[in-house]
């Protein structure tokens, strides 16, 4: 009896350390996806993987005829339309005993002409504005992420708001961004309610040095507020970490590096640290 009595005795009044773990990747603190603001075909890829930008340099040109169309028949109309008002005024202008119903007809004309004229104008800029949307440019100063671009996008036709890249700044910190389950999150929640502290600590280790914890402070502000579905993991909280500078640049890690990262949520009987997601399921299930 004292036998079976020693592990349960251990189970309730030893403690550990409560971790709940996520999994994420290091991403830098500057990093922009590239997106397609219109629709089109992409002519020329001007950039590939590990190119160096600035800002406003030309990433991709795009083609799109329904609006090179759309501005050969606006070009028309604004030449027919320019014409037609220079006509009147021409009228008005050399004709000096004009009768008064043909002089307040052409004055009519004339005002009809340069209004049209004008809308037509103000819809030309606005397709120049468009039109200049084919040469997409860099967002930030960086490095092109993405594998193989000239590969990926040359010839393929593009949606608006479709990600053509990603940049990053890689002289810039980078950060832990991690999926913690929704399931953990209830743990989570309780421990920031105890703690009532701005930041959680954080132990994480790298898919490539998975034999070196390290530490990080998980900012309460950085916890996403809204549950998501992944793909992988099902609903997940999304939340950034900022990883200790000195300790992570020893390591040298890539952007995009796998890492799996525990929240500390503090001192809990070890019986139910150890078997509390089974305890859960179990009431899952029986629910």
């Amino acid at each position: 009896v004292q036998t079976c009595a020693l592990p349960i005795f251990g189970l309730i009044f030893i403690p550990l350390e409560l971790q709940l773990e996520a999994e994420g990747k290091l991403e830098p603190d500057a990093r922009r996806e590239v997106f397609a603001p219109i629709d089109g075909e992409v002519v020329e890829v001007l950039v590939d993987h590990s190119a160096d930008v600035k800002v406003g340099d030309p990433l991709v040109k795009l083609r799109n005829r329904q609006l090179e169309m759309e501005m050969t028949e606006l070009l028309g109309q604004i030449r027919t339309t320019t014409a037609e008002f220079e006509r009147v005024r021409k009228v008005l202008g050399e004709r000096r005993s004009l009768e008064p119903n043909e002089q307040k007809q052409l004055q009519g004309e004339e005002f009809e002409f340069r209004v049209r004229l004008e809308a037509l104008r103000e819809k030309l800029t606005l397709q120049k504005e468009r039109e200049s949307q084919l040469t997409i440019r860099s967002p930030i100063n960086g490095t092109v992420m993405s594998w193989d671009v000239e590969k990926t996008l040359r010839s393929r036709p593009i949606m608006t708001g479709q990600v053509l890249m990603e940049i990053a700044d890689l002289d810039q910190p980078l950060h832990l961004e991690v999926n913690m389950p929704d399931k953990r999150m209830g743990h989570l929640d309780k421990r920031i309610r105890e703690l009532d502290q701005p930041t959680l600590p954080v132990r994480y280790v790298l898919a490539t040095h998975p034999d070196e914890p390290m530490l990080a402070e998980l900012p309460r502000s950085e916890i996403q507020l809204r549950a998501q579905v992944d793909a992988e993991q099902g609903s997940t909280v999304k939340m950034r970490a900022i990883p200790d500078r000195a300790e992570l640049e020893k390591r040298s890690p890539r952007p995009g590096a796998k890492v799996i990262a525990n929240v500390q949520c503090g001192k809990r009987a070890s019986g139910f640290v150890l078997f509390h997601e089974v305890y859960e399921w179990l009431c899952k299930f029986m629910f």
